[in-house]
């Protein structure tokens, strides 16, 4: 199986972002100050310097912060142990 994570970061659902978190073990504080920094935010798109309205998100995770390669890789893994997943119970039935 292949994937192609291009414009994958516009992808990430923030609940399933989230639960990847729990699963992992964060706290749930940590969890809440994470979902405040990902779903706060508004975006607008700049054309020939002219800034258009701002906009609400309501996925991904912002291009260019610092800390979303990290997020976008707990999404990740969890995508990735979802199909290791698939694939043992698919072994077991053959």
């Amino acid at each position: 199986m292949k994937l192609d994570f291009e414009k994958a970061y516009d992808k990430v659902k923030w609940k399933f972002l989230l639960e990847c978190l729990v699963a992992r073990g964060f706290d749930h504080k940590w969890c809440h100050w994470i979902e405040k920094v990902v779903s706060g935010g508004t975006i607008s798109v700049k054309l020939n310097n002219l800034v258009g309205p701002y906009i609400k998100c309501f996925k991904g995770v912002r291009q260019g912060d610092p800390q979303s390669p990290l997020l976008f890789n707990f999404v990740a893994d969890g995508l990735s142990r979802m199909i290791h997943k698939v694939q043992k119970m698919i072994y077991s039935l053959v």
